[in-house]
């Protein structure tokens, strides 16, 4: 007669090797299916041959490339593309990310623009849009939050990017007479816990939103920078190398408000993108309009001291100016010119101090206002 324990060591293996058992009869159906629609695709590559072969990238039909959000290619948002907005934590991405959603779908009646966000609390993104919106824009962004609720009470979270649900989405919009726009805030809240510092894993998800582009939308993603300096993203390469253009955004506080915000291309496709400056004036932006001389000025002045070559390198470096920008500035005079002025203003501030104290040394009346107002040459 078997002991206690030797039945349950038997009900152990019994147990153990039904479920051998099992799983050997579940890996065959999927081998048997695998090798079925294997030999499918074999007998259909002659078709799928002369498919590909009767496609060409001139009569293909793909959505046109345009700026969304303003005429010209200078904006913010090109359809079909894959877009990053990267800054430090809290510098106004999602703020400025909506108002250039707003003007978007204000110049592009067609746009259905999902704001699928992970990352904010809803009553704050809720009272960052409203106030940007003002009376201006209609309320024509749809809002997708962790805590989307169904009629019938199911709470229905936005999807890991690699979902395939997506493409059904896109599709449907397109269906529907729509284009579509689609905004991943943050590109890590979508991960679902993967590790981002992995290429495989954001090279995998990176394809997913090619996909996305593949079949007609124009996708964001909200991003953080990477602590080294000139890292313009946090995480695996494989992010900036997949990305159409990369949009750094940087902001100034006052009061822990956002003052201006600065908004740079650290890559791009399409070429002429240089930095712009937005004022926040009572909650709105403002473009800061300055001429292409005052932004190069204002550049060399930062570096004053430095080669030619330092300069030139720092201007591309930080996607600034190109170099042949700055060459050319340097090689017409403008540097010069520049430094020129600001040590003449030096020396004249010392010049007119220095004059002042020696007349009053010698007992003699102060210089006439408009004699100390005349530059040193």
């Amino acid at each position: 007669m078997k002991s206690k324990n030797e039945n349950e060591t038997a009900d152990g293996l019994a147990t153990a090797a039904g479920a051998m058992v099992l799983l050997a009869e579940t890996l065959t159906k999927r081998f048997d299916a695998k090798k079925e629609a294997s030999t499918k695709i074999k007998l259909a590559i002659p078709s799928l041959v002369a498919l590909i072969a009767s496609t060409k990238l001139s009569t293909l039909v793909a959505p046109k490339l345009e700026c969304l959000d303003e005429d010209g290619e200078k904006g913010f948002l090109m359809s079909g593309f894959i877009q990053g907005f990267n800054g430090d934590p809290k510098h106004g991405k999602t703020t400025f990310i909506l108002w250039r959603l707003l003007l978007a779908m204000e110049r592009n009646p067609d746009l259905f623009a999902i704001y699928a966000d992970m990352d904010n609390p809803l009553s704050l993104a809720q009272e960052r849009y409203n106030r940007i919106r003002g009376q201006e824009f209609d309320d024509r962004i749809a809002y997708w939050h962790p805590v989307l609720e169904a009629p019938d009470g199911t709470i229905i979270p936005p999807p890991k990017i690699e979902d395939p649900i997506w493409i059904d989405i896109i599709k449907e919009i397109i269906k529907q007479g729509k284009k579509p726009l689609i905004v991943f805030d943050t590109l890590n809240s979508f991960l679902g816990g993967q590790n981002e510092n992995d290429n495989s894993v954001l090279g995998l998800l990176m394809n997913k939103l090619r996909l996305m582009t593949q079949n007609g939308a124009t996708v964001v993603v909200v991003h953080h920078r990477g602590k080294t300096p000139g890292k313009n993203s946090r995480g695996a390469e494989a992010y900036e190398g997949a990305a159409d253009t990369i949009w750094l955004v940087e902001s100034e506080f006052e009061n822990n408000n956002i003052a201006s915000t600065t908004v740079r291309v650290g890559l791009g496709r399409i070429g002429g993108l240089a930095p712009r400056t937005f004022d926040m004036v009572a909650g709105r932006y403002v473009e800061r309009i300055e001429d292409s001389n005052t932004k190069i000025m204002t550049f060399i002045l930062k570096h004053e001291g430095e080669t030619k070559e330092a300069i030139e390198k720092a201007a591309k470096d930080q996607h600034i100016f190109s170099r042949l920008t700055v060459r050319r500035a340097i090689d017409e005079g403008l540097v010069a010119k520049v430094l020129m002025h600001k040590d003449n203003r030096k020396i004249y501030k010392y010049e007119k101090k220095k004059l002042k104290s020696d007349v009053e040394d010698l007992g003699m009346d102060p210089p006439l206002e408009e004699d100390m107002n005349t530059e040193v040459e």
